[in-house]
């Protein structure tokens, strides 16, 4: 994986949780692939992780992969009980920047693009003048009056 970037094989990883005996489970989305969202355990050590048991999905299970992913982890909770999540220093800072709460992993910004603020908006309005009218749009003043009826 390219922790840098947070990649693996092409796929920019979206969420990961890592327990505390280095086994973990990470989703990642890749919309230039064939199937572009994918589900992976790995193993990390020393801060190097290795990447197995990939489970691919077409775009229209985009939910499914998020669904297996959330599975993986539970289903290894419940076979390790006690095991907890490796605390993340990565993830606790990027609580203080993420655009997105539901995308705390330990990856900043993941995917979200950071909206202007309504102030920043509102400094770079130009309020325009209303347009004048046209001279053409004058009534014709020698045109009769016509009988309508209601």
């Amino acid at each position: 994986m390219n922790e840098k970037e947070g990649l693996v094989r092409g796929y920019k990883v979206k969420k990961a949780v890592c327990f505390k005996n280095g086994v973990g489970f990470a989703v990642g989305e890749n919309r230039a692939a064939t199937f572009p969202f994918a589900t992976w355990q790995f193993a990390e050590n020393k801060g190097q992780r290795t990447f197995q048991n990939g489970k691919f999905f077409t775009a229209k299970d985009a939910d499914m992969a998020e669904l297996v992913f959330d599975q993986r982890v539970e289903k290894y909770r419940k076979d390790n009980p006690g095991l907890g999540e490796k605390y993340n220093q990565l993830a606790a800072a990027e609580m203080s920047s993420e655009g997105n709460y539901n995308m705390i992993d330990g990856i900043p910004n993941n995917g979200f693009e950071q909206k202007p603020s309504i102030l920043d908006m509102l400094r770079e309005y130009n309020a325009k003048p209303p347009a004048l009218p046209d001279k053409s749009d004058k009534l014709d003043k020698s045109a009769k009056p016509q009988n309508i009826e209601l």
